[in-house]
């Protein structure tokens, strides 16, 4: 018996011996990925294998090592290109394999730089830059604006630190475009003190769109479109994977978390789902020498996804949440007109002995923010593709100010939004070098103020009812040049209708006083008031167009180039602002006999790809015929809680030209071991009118880094130490006397990073971990950009850890 018994302990260590041996083989698989259309070998494809990232070379060539033979799931994407998931099965130690991806024909396609990394992309006509997954690591926890502060191009307006949306190419607003998982946005978005109502950390990889882009996506976008990418559902691929992400934060003593899983069903593999979910809470923020009085903040966000995909069929269902809350700096609420020009000329704060607390209470903003798609396409056998996109959206925000006796619990705005949205397309593939897209959009949208807040609604309650139309075609006239052509129409009817009650001051022979010489007034004025109506219906139409051309002079340079034009309707607050702006502390005028804008830019970008020096230049010009800016009076008003400076929205022909560059030197061990990066972006405006500077516009800025790669283990991958410095002008292109404090000085920060992957087990998994300073040496300065420089300083020194789990 125990002979028999060693036998089979022998037996059953032999076995599994020879089982681990045969597990323990390692892989390789050399893999070409070309355009299933054109056969063309596609360089800079993006390849993730259980969150490690891969790149294609020049050749289209990616070669895959693993450490066994066990089943693996990949994702492969391509800007301009359908993501595509495959499940790979290794039968031998060493294979050879091909993946064809079929280009993405709903939209004008993007050149890409790929996580910085300028490649040779093809069937790449817009210029665009791409935050890959391992970018948005370093950044996990940032709003979207801040993120995408790295790209050359997009800077950042800000209203304090706690709100803030992005700049791209000195346009911002209504005309930069959010696409959020193949949905355009739809918030509040009017006003230039209201974030994206969006949590970044749904994205996959973010890209940035330059150029006049409205025919794919929709009228307005004269600056640029915005698209957050969520990864592709893992069909056929029954694995739990997930990733977890947590960030600390020092400036705010606080941080963030999210999770995400992701599967499909074992037996349904063609149906997948994805749950994601995140929550950040940060205190009082503080710049070099004192804290912010109630710049608190606190993010809540769920998104949940589920989908089928099969030979011909398919469609999906997504649904998200975004709850926040945003502590509003209370140092502007000055009591007197000397104390507010005192403020804002001697760069001080009345708050300059704040403490810190994770509690804020008004004024502060709270928004909820939800989003229904759902999403059919059918694919015939003869290369046509329809598909229908539902989605409806709501945007609950609330604005809380310090009120007389207990209304300060009832907001001052209380603003509502319904967004209804259908759109049908259909692509067709003619031959391999003639490709069509159409498709036609309804949207109807509503806004209404609750009348619960007991004060005059800052805008009007409208509706706003549109279609659009539109049709893009692309050729590809032989290897070396590729052209594109798309067109769009759209019309809409905009109806506004509220009445406000209007207070009007009068002196002692009962004529009006106007309300920003009130203050000056030598005397004590007598006030009455009355309720008036206003609104009325404006209908609005127009063409938007865009074409362009790639010419791949040869592997290694290209030159795209295109021209388009954009509209967009003037926006509620333009039309119909009157009183207080809580957000941003300004008095706004709108004027409803505003006109529609129209802008014309044209862009041209040279790229250079290659292992030792590659860059990315864009090069534009814009005129836009009927800009709207809101333009200061150098007058003060008073309301309940303060003195505010009075601004209103003007109407001009302004002209824009600028200049992006990103370019990057490695060098060492055969251009391995450093890698220096210089990133510069510059834009000038003029107003044509009034020959003259437009205000807010970005200054010049320049950032410097300097990588050091380390050599990775085994174990131990993308191993950095980087040191960066960023420089910004002061703005010296404006107008004299024609704003409450001229632009702030000069500014250079500091920052320092460092970070690492760590493979766990068998390389499924990886932990990776990075750190980062910014504003090393913790200076004091201000921001042209930010609504508060009359008040504050930026924040100072912020140490953040960022480690992201995946498996």
């Amino acid at each position: 018996m125990i002979r028999a018994t060693t036998l089979s302990i022998l037996l059953i260590n032999l076995f599994t011996f020879t089982v681990a041996k045969a597990q323990n083989k390692s892989y390789k698989l050399s893999l070409y990925i070309k355009d299933k259309v054109a056969g063309q070998l596609l360089s800079g494809t993006t390849v993730r294998i259980n969150g490690e990232g891969f790149t294609t070379n020049d050749s289209g060539k990616i070669i895959i090592q693993r450490n066994s033979l066990k089943n693996f799931h990949a994702v492969f994407s391509h800007v301009g290109y359908d993501k595509l998931d495959a499940h790979f099965y290794p039968k031998n130690s060493v294979e050879t394999d091909t993946v064809f991806l079929t280009p993405d024909d709903g939209k004008l396609q993007e050149v890409t730089v790929n996580g910085y990394i300028i490649t040779n992309g093809v069937n790449a006509i817009a210029p665009a830059t791409t935050l890959t997954q391992s970018d948005l690591d370093k950044t996990r926890g940032e709003s979207l604006a801040h993120l995408l502060q790295t790209i050359p191009g997009v800077n950042m307006l800000q209203t304090g630190n706690t709100i803030a949306k992005p700049v791209v190419d000195g346009l911002y607003g209504n005309r930069v475009l959010v696409i959020n998982n193949g949905v355009r946005q739809e918030g509040q978005q009017w006003g230039a003190e209201h974030a994206p109502e969006v949590d970044p950390n749904i994205a996959s990889d973010i890209t940035v769109v330059k150029g006049a882009d409205a025919v794919r996506y929709g009228a307005e976008a004269l600056g640029g479109v915005i698209l957050l990418n969520p990864a592709p559902l893992p069909y056929n691929d029954p694995t739990l994977h997930g990733e977890v992400n947590i960030n600390g934060v020092s400036n705010g003593r606080g941080g963030s978390g999210s999770a995400m899983l992701n599967s499909s069903f074992k037996g349904i593999p063609q149906l997948a789902w994805r749950l994601q979910g995140s929550y950040s809470k940060l205190g009082n923020y503080q710049t070099k020498n004192y804290f912010l009085e109630n710049s608190g903040t606190e993010q809540k966000s769920f998104s949940g996804t589920i989908g089928y995909q099969g030979k011909h069929f398919g469609g999906q269902v997504f649904y998200s949440r975004f709850q926040t809350s945003l502590g509003i700096f209370i140092g502007s609420d000055i009591g007197s007109i000397d104390d507010l020009i005192r403020m804002i000329h001697s760069r001080g704060s009345q708050y300059a002995k704040g403490n810190f607390s994770y509690n804020y209470s008004a004024p502060y903003q709270a928004v909820i923010h939800q989003l229904l798609k759902g999403s059919v396409y059918y694919n015939t056998d003869d290369g046509s593709r329809f598909e229908v996109n539902y989605n409806l959206q709501t945007d609950h925000r609330r604005e809380f100010d310090r009120r007389r006796g207990d209304r300060s619990t009832l907001p001052i705005n209380d603003w509502i939004l319904h967004t209804n949205t259908l759109e049908g397309t259909w692509q067709k593939t003619f031959s391999e070098k003639w490709h069509t897209t159409t498709g036609i959009n309804l949207r109807a949208q509503s806004n209404y103020n609750d009348t619960i807040t007991l004060s005059n609604p800052f805008i009007p309650n409208y509706s706003a009812n549109s279609v659009g139309v539109f049709g893009i075609e692309r050729l590809d006239l032989n290897d070396k040049i590729e052209l594109e052509a798309g067109a769009r129409f759209d019309y809409q009817k905009f109806n506004a209708a509220s009445k406000r009650f209007l207070y009007q001051y009068y002196d002692s022979l009962g004529n009006v006083i106007p309300t920003e010489q009130v203050p000056y007034y030598d005397g004590i004025p007598s006030l009455r008031g009355a309720y008036h109506e206003y609104g009325g219906d404006r209908k609005f139409g127009s063409f938007s167009f865009i074409t362009g051309a790639l010419w791949k002079i040869n592997n290694i340079w290209n030159i795209r180039s295109n021209i388009g034009l954009a509209w967009r309707t003037p926006n509620p607050e333009e039309l119909y602002a009157f009183g207080l702006n809580q957000g941003a502390n300004k008095f706004e005028y709108g004027d409803s006999t505003l006109s529609s804008e129209h802008g014309y830019k044209w862009i041209t970008t040279l790229t250079k790809a290659g292992d030792r020096f590659s860059f990315a230049a864009n090069i534009y010009l814009q005129y836009i015929q009927n800009y709207i800016y809101l333009n200061p009076t150098d007058s003060f008003t008073k309301t309940v809680t303060g003195y505010y400076p009075v601004f209103r929205y003007v109407q001009t022909n302004a002209f824009f030209k600028g200049l992006d560059f990103d370019g990057r030197y490695s060098f060492g061990n055969g251009g391995k071991l450093f890698q220096y990066e210089l990133k510069a972006s510059l834009v000038r405006a003029y107003d044509l009118t009034k020959d003259a500077y437009l205000p807010n516009i970005p200054a010049d800025r320049y950032t410097n880094s300097l990588q050091w790669n380390i050599p990775s283990s085994k174990k131990i991958t993308d191993n950095f130490i980087q040191v960066n410095y960023m420089y910004v002008t002061r703005q010296s292109r404006y107008e004299p006397n024609s704003d409450y404090a001229p632009p702030p000085g000069t500014y250079g920060l500091w920052g320092l990073s460092a970070g690492t992957k760590f493979l766990l087990g068998d390389g499924s998994k990886s932990l990776t971990v990075d750190l980062s300073v910014d504003n090393l040496f913790n200076i004091a300065y201000r921001d042209y950009l930010d609504s508060w420089r009359y008040y504050t300083d930026e924040i100072g020194r912020n140490v953040q850890l960022h480690a992201v789990f995946r498996f």
